[in-house]
C-alpha cells in the first residue's frame, strides 16, 4: 500500500491546496487592519507553521491506518493551510513596500536571492552535515525509530528557527502603500473573479507567465517525486 498512498496522497491534497490558496488570497483581499493587508497573516502563520510542520514529523511510526490519518492531515494542515498563509503575505510584501519600481526590483532579486541562497546552502552545504545524525545505523543497518526520534529533534530545531525567522520578517517589513491608503482613505472596489479572469485571458504575457510556472511546477514535482524513492 506504500507506494499506492505515497503517489494517491500528493495527487488528493491537490485540491486543497488549490483551495487553501484561493482563500488565504481572497481573505488578504477583504481583510484590512492597522498593519495592512498582509502583515497580519504573516503573524498567524508563524504559529501555523509551527504545529503543522511539527505534526508532519509526529505521525506514529506503525504503519496503521492511525498513522496514515495523521500523514494525510499533516500534510494539507502544512501545504494547504500554514505555508499558503505564509508564502500569500510573503510574496505580496515587495508589491506593498513601495512604489517606486527601482527599489521593487531590488527588493524582489534580494528576496528570490534569499530564498535560492537558503535552499542552495541548507539542502547542499548544512544537511549533509547532519545526515550522520539523523539516521542512525545499527547491527549494519538503519535503525527506523532512533532515526525518526533524531529526526523529530531536527525539526523541532527547525520549527523553532522558521518561527524566529517569521517574526523577524513580520517585524522588520512596512506595508507603505497600504498605510498611503489607509491615510487618503481610498476604498479599493473588489472586482470578482471571473472578471479578472476574463481580463487576463486576452493578455499574452498572462499566458506566457502561466506557461512558465506550470513548466516550473512540473520540474520541481518531478524533482519532489523522484525523492521520495530515495527516502
Amino acid at each position: 500500500w506504500a507506494p499506492r498512498f505515497a503517489v494517491m496522497m500528493p495527487m488528493v491534497s491537490v485540491l486543497f491546496v488549490i483551495i487553501g490558496n484561493l482563500f488565504v488570497g481572497r481573505l488578504m483581499d477583504r481583510i484590512r487592519t492597522g498593519e495592512g493587508k498582509a502583515r497580519h497573516l504573516m503573524f498567524l502563520s508563524a504559529p501555523l507553521v509551527f504545529i503543522a510542520l511539527g505534526l508532519l514529523f509526529s505521525a506514529p511510526l506503525d504503519g496503521s491506518w492511525v498513522a496514515l490519518v495523521w500523514i494525510m492531515l499533516s500534510y494539507n494542515a502544512y501545504y494547504a493551510i500554514a505555508y499558503p498563509f505564509y508564502y500569500t503575505s510573503h510574496s505580496s510584501m515587495v508589491a506593498l513596500s513601495t512604489r517606486q519600481s527601482k527599489d521593487r526590483g531590488k527588493l524582489a532579486t534580494f528576496s528570490n536571492a534569499a530564498g535560492v541562497a537558503a535552499v542552495g546552502i541548507g539542502a547542499s552545504i548544512v544537511f549533509p552535515l547532519f545526515q550522520g545524525y539523523l539516521f542512525v545505523t545499527r547491527n549494519g543497518g538503519v535503525d527506523a525509530v532512533a532515526s525518526y526520534g533524531a529526526w523529530r529533534y531536527f525539526v523541532l530545531f527547525l520549527c523553532v528557527i522558521t518561527f524566529i525567522g517569521i517574526m523577524i520578517e513580520y517585524f522588520f517589513t512596512r506595508e507603505r502603500i497600504t498605510e498611503e491608503k489607509q491615510k487618503l482613505k481610498i476604498h479599493e472596489a473588489l472586482i470578482p473573479v471571473g472578471k479578472q479572469l476574463k481580463a487576463v485571458v486576452k493578455h499574452p504575457y498572462w499566458w506566457l507567465i502561466m506557461c512558465y510556472f506550470l513548466l516550473f511546477q512540473f520540474g520541481k514535482k518531478k524533482k519532489n517525486g523522484s525523492m521520495t524513492y530515495y527516502c
